[in-house]
């Protein structure tokens, strides 16, 4: 290679970074355009590339003019039926996901194989290995970290931050290369709207198997059936306190009233029974259960929690008409709903552990894979919810009546036609579109599928003053930065970082509420100009384990002149759009002999900024800001391996 093609490439390598950080701070102008579809786009005057670019900006990580031809030449109502069905093909991201093996895990085995630091302190404990040094319970310290680490390789078990790393990882691979992109994104969509946070200690080791699980065959399926994997999830039942939500004493429990509904007609059975649950003749696993004498000694009676977020969140919305009693008599319905114990995960191995299981079947108990009925801690007494009586003696049945109740609610169809109209459409979109989406969920008892189909179809999806009127969450952006440019991901870890350090932690929002879909959070100064660093950084090739290279991006092609290849790289970074404003931007940005200076000036001082916070700490041990040229020559030789 000649030093001047080595000098142009660096050009255009500035030059594809002006253009980024021109994206990423937001002073390219937006381009709308004339109104279509048939989709009515060609009633709004979109050709069939322009309608693309759109369809695909709404229901892809990230346009890309392959993708653009790709839809043009199937047709983009074909296009977007495959891509809903899953048809396509995914050889390619599968090979890729092979190198994290929780994945094709059962959520059994992921919590055989990845526990929590504490909980391999306890094994060790109860071994009798705890060196004398360590005697002092001290998580932080070197030295219980170094032990905790050598007695898990011991034991071939691994540290729960190792499931998570896979959790997050298989997130930015899909994003990046999966090829049926629209459900990559509605998994995305419905995980955020019923989400749970790495944060939460307890739910963490769940979290992976709660979206492969419970969220990602769910997507088009009807909104009641999402609404129960949710609900009956460990990850959900523990992050939002469900699990510990229990009768107040004193309350009628289901497993009494079936108790004495036994004592009536078979006094002799009731108290063989009574003696069986009491240990006194053989193992019961109802009272000698380790998890559950546990929970019991830490019950704390009703836990609201759950209850309210399935309202004000899940379903009805905060202004959905429900009262502050509806809440309480929610978290009643749903009392008893908890984790199943690790002992009744296995199947029984004896004949008393067989009985025992039945005993608890009489009594209403109830275990479906990891979800358990405790019916001894239901409240079974009389309740009114929404205006509708439950009577009392009901068991598992009453918070399965109060999901059915929920998801057929107006104001629950109402609540999910604004969310995905606000994803999909406009941070404020028109009450015409919504009024649709309510009606199409009423009418087909919440299909999901149909109200994905709905809003393609509408009128409002496709007019012009909603397109290009979202801006990308950091994810999003980092994402689809990656795809235009045709990289490589190696290692997650530094595109992670970026996107915390831009304020979206991904599985990390703490609040049940998810992160905000509309564009006010995301677009203040410091904001920003973390956006305008990562779209720097990218052209670089400086993000660790983010590989592409120039002349790939090129086509192998040395532009004739900087105007030629600025208008290149123009076609390919915002395909399908009006490009003469951004052009004269670009110009501006050119020929001022300073603007590489400022940029390098303005991400260090925003590095400074950034340095000491939460953001940067809690990403700090996964990211590689810079590479030599080693490092970058050995990650650009991996990446083309795939």
């Amino acid at each position: 290679m000649t030093s001047n093609h080595v000098s142009c490439l660096h050009r255009h390598s500035v030059l594809i970074g002006i253009i980024l950080f021109c994206l990423c701070v937001g002073i390219i102008p937006q381009q709308s355009y004339a109104q279509r579809l048939a989709m009515p786009y060609k009633k709004q005057g979109f050709t069939e590339r322009t309608a693309a670019m759109h369809l695909a900006q709404r229901f892809t990580f990230g346009v890309t003019p392959a993708l653009i031809e790709e839809m043009v030449s199937m047709g983009l109502s074909t296009w977007f039926e495959r891509q809903i069905d899953g048809k396509e093909r995914e050889d390619s991201l599968l090979v890729r996901l092979q190198q994290y093996p929780a994945l094709t895990m059962t959520l059994n085995e992921q919590l055989q194989m990845y526990k929590r630091a504490g909980e391999i302190y306890t094994m060790a404990k109860k071994e009798g290995r705890i060196p004398d040094s360590i005697k002092a319970f001290d998580a932080q310290s070197a030295e219980y970290k170094k032990f905790v680490d050598s007695y898990a390789k011991e034991k071939k078990i691994k540290l729960i931050g190792e499931l998570q790393r896979d959790l997050v990882a298989q997130k930015f691979m899909r994003a990046v290369y999966a090829r049926n992109q629209v459900r990559e994104v509605l998994t995305d969509f419905w995980f955020n709207h019923f989400n749970v946070s790495t944060s939460n200690n307890e739910a963490r080791g769940f979290i992976l198997a709660y979206e492969r699980d419970a969220i990602r065959p769910n997507i088009l399926e009807s909104f009641r059936l999402l609404l129960s994997a949710t609900a009956k999830h460990p990850a959900m039942l523990l992050y939002l306190n469900n699990a510990q939500s229990v009768a107040n004493k004193g309350i009628k429990t289901f497993a009494s009233v079936k108790m004495d509904k036994v004592r009536a007609s078979f006094p002799l059975l009731a108290n063989n029974v009574e003696k069986r649950m009491q240990g006194e003749e053989e193992m019961d696993a109802i009272n000698q259960d380790p998890e559950i004498r546990q929970r019991r000694k830490a019950r704390m009676g009703l836990n609201e929690n759950y209850a309210r977020e399935l309202l004000e969140l899940h379903t009805l919305g905060v202004d959905g008409g429900y009262t502050q009693k509806d809440v309480t008599e929610v978290a009643r319905a749903l009392t008893g709903w908890t984790v199943i114990p690790q002992r009744l995960r296995e199947k029984p191995s004896d004949e008393k552990q067989e009985r025992t299981l039945q005993f608890m079947e009489r009594l209403g108990y109830v275990m479906e894979e990891h979800f358990f009925f405790q019916a001894d801690g239901h409240d079974a007494e009389e309740k009114e919810i929404l205006g509708k009586r439950f009577p009392a003696g009901s068991g598992i049945d009453e918070g399965e009546t109060v999901l059915d109740r929920v998801a057929e609610h107006p104001s629950t169809a109402r609540h999910i036609a604004t969310k995905l109209a606000c994803r999909f459409v406009s941070d404020t979109p028109p009450e015409e579109l919504v009024r649709k989406l309510t009606e199409v969920f009423i009418a087909t008892k919440g299909d999901l599928r149909a109200m994905i189909i709905a809003i393609v179809n509408a009128q409002e999806f496709w007019q012009k003053e909603y397109v290009n009127a979202k801006i990308k969450l950091p994810f999003e952006l980092a994402v689809s930065a990656v795809r235009v440019l045709r990289a490589h991901v190696i290692r997650h870890g530094a595109l992670f970082a970026k996107t915390t350090q831009m304020g979206q932690p991904v599985y990390g929002c703490v609040p049940p509420t998810g992160f905000d879909e509309r564009s006010a959070p995301w677009v203040n100064t410091g904001a920003l100009v973390a956006r305008m660093n990562v779209g720097v950084q990218l052209s670089q090739n400086t993000i660790g384990g983010v590989v592409w290279s120039v002349d790939d991006f090129l086509e192998h092609r040395e532009p004739e002149s900087s105007e030629v290849a600025m208008q290149y790289c123009v076609a390919q970074l915002l395909p399908e759009r009006s490009h003469d404003g951004t052009l004269q931007r670009l110009r501006s940005a050119l020929n001022d002999n300073e603007f590489e200076k400022k940029i390098s000036d303005e991400m260090r001082s925003s590095e400074t900024m950034t340095s000491n916070s939460s953001a940067s700490t809690m990403v700090a041990e996964s990211e590689t800001p810079f590479l030599d040229l080693a490092q970058q020559r050995l990650e650009k030789r991996q990446a083309f391996e795939f």
